[in-house]
């Protein structure tokens, strides 16, 4: 079975992709080598997420009211009334 893990870091997705040891990423976490073992084997399949459908937006960055619903309701977090 093949897992899909979506990034909207360019960046992130080059380093999952790319197999080749850098200096510059020589700092990276050993999760992160795992990862890219991970991606080498195809059990796990990167995927470009479009910033406009990207859901964890919610979490990581301040967002208009109408994308944090959105988020939010794509998420399946109830609205807490008051």
């Amino acid at each position: 079975m093949i897992y899909k893990d979506y990034y909207d870091s360019q960046s992130a997705l080059f380093l999952a992709k790319n197999h080749a040891y850098h200096s510059n990423t020589k700092h990276i976490d050993v999760h992160y080598h795992y990862m890219r073992d991970m991606v080498k084997e195809k059990n796990v399949l990167v995927v470009k997420v479009d910033t406009l459908k990207n859901v964890t937006d919610a979490l990581t960055k301040p967002l208009s009211t109408e994308k944090f619903s959105w988020c939010r309701e794509r998420m399946g977090v109830a609205r807490m009334d008051q």
